[in-house]
């Protein structure tokens, strides 16, 4: 078990390094900081996707005419593009459009997470160590459960929301179509 989950945290270590790589990217070729480039890019611009992505759910009920419970369709998806873009609002009233200072609260809730889940004592990650370009790294458990965090919420949770309204929206516009 320990070596899957070593392998597991080699990954996982892997994907988030890269993504922190690519937003340094971003950061140098803007001329932004990285802090108003996280900010920027992880709450407001995906957040912006996923408040909008339903949207498109919603317009292809609109195009399907011949969908059997249309109405109910239209209702619920509808309350579903009104609850997104309420938290997406949500947000912005929770972290403000200070870049810094968005960053700094939404880092500092991460950290509180990470040490609520370290404090579960689910895995003792004390002795890891991880070889990052020539520096060897101690890894507490906060600060992996901290990049497993940030995996969670800004890649997989992001990805799969956008899946799940494509997906969605096209099995709705497909379904019950006539056959021509």
């Amino acid at each position: 078990m320990d070596a899957i989950l070593h392998i597991l945290a080699y990954i996982g270590g892997a994907i988030f390094g890269a993504c922190i790589y690519f937003l340094q990217f971003v950061s140098e070729i803007s001329g932004m900081t990285y802090k108003a480039t996280c900010t920027l890019i992880n709450l407001y611009v995906q957040g912006g996707i996923i408040a909008f992505l339903p949207l498109f759910t919603l317009g292809c009920i609109i195009a399907n005419k011949q969908l059997k419970n249309r109405k109910a369709w239209l209702v619920g998806i509808g309350v579903y593009c009104l609850l997104n873009l309420l938290n997406y609002i949500a947000m912005f009233v929770h972290y403000g459009f200070d870049m810094d200072g968005a960053y700094i609260k939404c880092f500092n809730e991460l950290m509180d997470m990470s040490k609520w889940m370290a404090s579960l004592d689910l895995y003792d990650f004390s002795g890891y160590k991880l070889n990052a370009f020539d520096q060897s790294l101690q890894l507490t458990n906060v600060y992996v459960y901290y990049g497993v965090i940030n995996l969670a919420f800004f890649v997989v949770a992001f990805l799969l929301n956008i899946w799940f309204d494509i997906w969605l929206g096209r099995k709705l516009l497909k379904r019950n179509r006539l056959k021509v």
